[in-house]
């Protein structure tokens, strides 16, 4: 919470950056503009703790994003709702071995994943109190140290040009914050 330190954002580029790359992974969708407006929910906090961004896609795609360091009870949770012509799919990280999907006809199906397969969560096996993130989060670690000792290998993990695309989602939303919330380009 301290501008000297951290610069322009608190929350959206904590937990913020995290929804932008997670729907970006899961779509394949790349964002053209954003509107952003970064507020301060809690009183006596210098940075935001509370932003919601709208995002329009290339192809026409649109979207909102929000994200809250006062949602009580949501603590390091994250859903994402995708909705075409076909169908939706709805996915959360507190269940994340499971994926809704609804078709035009809101009929539902539910994927979920079989903690018997190994190819599930990797090598890692998960217990209470650890859950399928966890062991995805570690599975990336253990795939960034297979590349540092292989450097021949092909990266299966955010590399430092997903990092800068995030940078750049964050500094087109602080522009536009900056601009009282309009639509800016992310370059």
């Amino acid at each position: 919470m301290d501008p000297a330190q951290t610069g322009r954002t608190n929350c959206l580029g904590d937990i913020g950056s995290h929804i932008e790359c997670t729907v970006s992974e899961l779509t394949g969708l790349r964002i053209r503009k954003v509107l952003a407006q970064m507020n301060t929910a809690v009183e006596g906090r210098p940075l935001d703790d509370d932003d919601v961004v709208l995002v329009s896609y290339e192809g026409g795609a649109t979207g909102v994003y929000w994200s809250a360091q006062h949602a009580y009870g949501t603590d390091n949770d994250l859903y994402i709702r995708v909705f075409g012509d076909r169908g939706s799919l709805w996915w959360g990280i507190s269940d994340s071995e499971r994926v809704l999907l609804f078709d035009d006809k809101n009929q539902k199906k539910v994927l979920q994943a079989d903690p018997a397969m190994e190819n599930v969560y990797g090598g890692f096996r998960v217990a209470p109190p650890y859950t399928p993130w966890d062991a995805a989060v570690s599975n990336l670690y253990e795939q960034f140290i297979s590349c540092v000792l292989n450097p021949e290998k092909e990266p299966d993990y955010p590399t430092a040009e997903d990092g800068l695309k995030g940078l750049r989602y964050l500094e087109a939303c602080i522009a536009s914050q900056d601009s009282d919330c309009r639509w800016v380009e992310v370059e």
